[in-house]
């Protein structure tokens, strides 16, 4: 009986990282081409950077993002209005998940409005968020084991600065703003 075409595609790419149980791009947010099939590679500890934007397939690798409860590093790009929400609902639950890196398109006004992970990321302690427009994710305040926080945003409020510096473990704390608040 002969296998269906993905299926084919999966097997053939899975000797490149069965032995690390690692998938990245480089580190200058070049992204890696996920196959179908990568929901059955439930061992896989980490996974990035990977392009989620529509155009790209970005739903149905969002799906199969469930699957995949053991990653420890998650590394995406292209969340914006239109998949935020999946996304969300992608990595809720992932409870070993220690670093996750977000690369908002530039479509992503009002993205974090109202979307919430519906169950908390515990183990969570590096969080990176670039290209975000001016609000932070209300989930982020609830991330009480963070110990690091990268931040690459257009502008943010005092008053949010002020907030994140009490989060109780936070020990790094990275800020990259194309301009303040007022102007000044």
């Amino acid at each position: 009986m002969s296998r269906p075409q993905h299926d084919s595609t999966l097997v053939s790419w899975l000797p490149e990282f069965s032995s690390s149980r690692r998938i990245t791009g480089s580190s200058n947010y070049s992204c890696v081409k996920v196959p179908r099939g990568i929901r059955r590679l439930t061992a896989l500890n980490s996974l990035g950077v990977i392009d989620v934007r529509a155009e790209r397939g970005g739903s149905t690798i969002l799906e199969e993002l469930k699957n995949l409860t053991l990653l420890h590093d998650l590394e995406v790009s292209g969340i914006n209005r239109n998949n935020i929400k999946k996304f969300l609902d992608a990595i809720s639950g992932h409870r070993h998940l220690e670093l996750l890196s977000v690369k908002f398109d530039t479509d992503n006004l009002g993205c974090m409005d109202g979307n919430v992970i519906t169950s908390p990321l515990e183990n969570l302690h590096a969080l990176e968020l670039y290209r975000l427009v001016r609000k932070l994710p209300v989930w982020m305040m609830e991330l009480q084991g963070i110990t690091s926080i990268k931040l690459q945003m257009i502008m943010l409020p005092q008053g949010k600065i002020d907030a994140i510096e009490r989060i109780p473990k936070l020990r790094f704390l990275s800020l990259f703003f194309e301009k303040f608040q007022d102007d000044q």
